[in-house]
């Protein structure tokens, strides 16, 4: 991430995630690190900006790229809930190739079904392939539990903050919750 700092526009920690997707749209910026789902919202503005999306290389080797896949819109019923019956007919439903196949179209997302059709969106489809070899990774972030302000250590990294007592907080607060567990 500090590698590519010197690359940010010098206005960047003033600028929030809608001035990000306004400029894409308007052909301001160059690239976005972002997903599909800002793609949706860039559309939104109603130009006719050319935008596609391609895996970021993280280590030298090509070999290792992959794409980040989260699972953070997932379906699920707590053992908890209240109503589960209705709650599975519900996602039954959302899960008919009717209903979900053009949801994720609109989404620009990939469906987890073997029957799903390949993704058809030219800003996303050069991503197919990497899905369907099953070269993908979660996020980190989705991995850090909500008690821990991960994004507010990260920028203040971004911001100039010396990374190594940010690191040591972050390596406290999982001490402090493995503790707890």
């Amino acid at each position: 991430m500090l590698d590519l700092l010197p690359y940010f526009n010098e206005d960047a920690p003033s600028r929030t995630y809608g001035d990000g997707n306004t400029a894409m749209a308007q052909g301001k910026a160059a690239m976005y690190l972002q997903g599909p789902w800002a793609l949706v919202e860039i559309e939104k503005a109603g130009t006719d900006v050319e935008l596609g999306s391609f895996p970021l290389p993280v280590t030298d080797d090509p070999a290792d790229r992959r794409i980040r896949v989260n699972i953070d819109l997932s379906l699920w019923i707590p053992e908890q809930a209240n109503e589960q019956d209705g709650a599975r007919e519900l996602l039954q439903h959302l899960m008919i190739p009717d209903i979900q196949f053009p949801y994720n179209e609109l989404a620009l997302a990939f469906s987890t079904t073997d029957d799903a059709p390949e993704v058809s969106d030219p800003r996303i489809s050069e991503m197919q392939p990497y899905y369907d070899e099953g070269k993908f990774y979660m996020g980190a972030s989705q991995f850090i539990p909500t008690t821990i302000p991960f994004g507010n250590y990260i920028q203040s990294i971004v911001l100039g903050a010396d990374p190594e007592p940010i690191l040591a907080q972050i390596d406290s607060d999982f001490a402090r919750l493995a503790y707890r567990a």
